[in-house]
C-alpha cells in the first residue's frame, strides 16, 4: 500500500484525483497501520472490503481509465501510473489478501490461435526462346484469433477483487491500455465482467498482426539468353522486389507498444515509394 498511499506521494495526479475517497477512508478505519510479517516493520494497509476503501480504489482506477482513455496525441501523461498496488504479492505478508495472489506456481503456457488469408499471382512471360520475364504478386494477412482464455476466477459472493491486476488500468500488462469493459464486456452499472473467462484478449493480440509479414510484395525477373556470334551463351539477369511497409508492432510486441501509430519508418532506398521496401538486381553470367 506504499505506493498508493495519498499521504506519501500527494503529487501523484491520480492519487490526489481521489483525495477526498482518501481521507473518508482514513477517517472510516478503511486505511490502517500493521506491523509486517515479513520484515517486522510497521506499514499503512487498505482495507478495500469496506466501502470507503473501496470508494477510494474504484476512483483511482477510474482516473486511471480515463487517461488511457484519451486518443495517445492528447494524453498529458505518457505512461499514467498511480503506484505499485500489490505489495505482497509473494504471499509472504498474512496482512495481504488479494485476488491476484491466486496463481499457478508451475510453467504453464496457453496456446494461441491465428489465422492467414491472402492470394498470390505469379505471370511468366516468353517472348521469344531468348527472352523470359516473371512476375510474382501475393498479398496476404496474418491475424490473432484469441491470444488465450482465462478461466472463471471463482470469487466469493460480495467479495468480487475488481483491483485485482488483470483489471489494472496499464499499458505494459493489466488492461494493456483498452477500457476495462471492453476487456470483459457483459458488465454491469458501467463496470468490467467479473466472470474472468469473458476475457476478449483485446490489448495482447486479438485482431493484431501475427508477425511483420508484409501486406503486399511484388517481384519481378528478367533474363535473356545470346545465342549466336561472340556473345553466344551469354546471359543478362535483371529484378528486383518491392513489399509494403512492415509492422514494427504486432502481437508478440509489447501492448505499450502495439499502436496503429508506432509503426517502423523503415529506410528506402532512392525512388521507392515512403515507408515501402523495393531492391534491385543485375546478374550476368557467362557460361560458355
Amino acid at each position: 500500500m506504499n505506493e498508493w498511499n495519498l499521504d506519501r506521494f500527494p503529487n501523484n495526479p491520480y492519487l490526489a484525483s481521489a483525495s477526498a475517497e482518501w481521507q473518508a477512508a482514513r477517517q472510516a478505519g478503511a486505511v490502517f497501520t500493521r506491523v509486517n510479517t515479513v520484515d517486522g516493520r510497521s506499514y499503512e494497509y487498505l482495507n478495500a472490503s469496506t466501502p470507503e476503501g473501496a470508494a477510494y480504489l474504484d476512483r483511482v482506477f477510474d482516473a486511471l481509465n480515463e487517461e488511457f482513455a484519451r486518443p495517445r496525441e492528447e494524453r498529458t501523461d505518457n505512461d499514467p501510473w498511480a503506484g505499485w498496488l500489490y505489495d505482497g504479492e509473494n504471499g509472504a505478508d498474512s496482512n495481504v489478501n488479494f485476488a491476484t495472489l491466486d496463481w499457478s506456481s508451475g510453467d504453464f503456457f496457453q496456446s494461441i490461435s491465428d489465422e492467414s488469408r491472402g492470394v498470390e499471382l505469379q505471370l511468366i512471360w516468353s517472348p521469344s526462346n531468348n527472352f523470359q520475364m516473371i512476375f510474382n504478386y501475393s498479398h496476404v494477412k496474418r491475424r490473432v484469433v484469441n491470444p488465450g482464455t482465462f478461466v472463471e476466477y471463482p470469487y466469493e459472493e460480495g467479495n468480487w477483487d475488481r483491483w485485482a491486476s488483470w483489471y489494472f488500468p496499464n499499458a505494459n500488462w493489466g488492461l494493456a491500455g483498452v477500457a476495462p469493459t471492453e476487456a470483459y464486456p457483459g458488465g454491469e452499472g458501467g463496470l468490467p465482467n467479473r466472470d474472468t473467462s469473458t476475457w476478449t484478449g483485446l490489448g495482447w493480440g486479438k485482431g493484431e498482426a501475427l508477425d511483420d509479414t508484409p501486406a503486399h510484395a511484388v517481384s519481378w525477373w528478367s533474363m535473356y539468353s545470346f545465342d549466336k556470334d561472340l556473345l553466344q551463351g551469354l546471359q543478362l539477369g535483371l529484378g528486383g522486389n518491392w513489399e509494403s511497409r512492415r509492422e514494427y508492432a504486432s502481437a508478440f510486441t509489447l501492448p505499450v507498444s502495439a499502436s496503429k501509430m508506432e509503426t517502423a519508418q523503415l529506410s528506402k532506398p532512392y525512388g521507392c515509394p515512403s515507408d515501402d521496401q523495393c531492391h534491385g538486381k543485375v546478374y550476368i553470367q557467362n557460361i560458355q
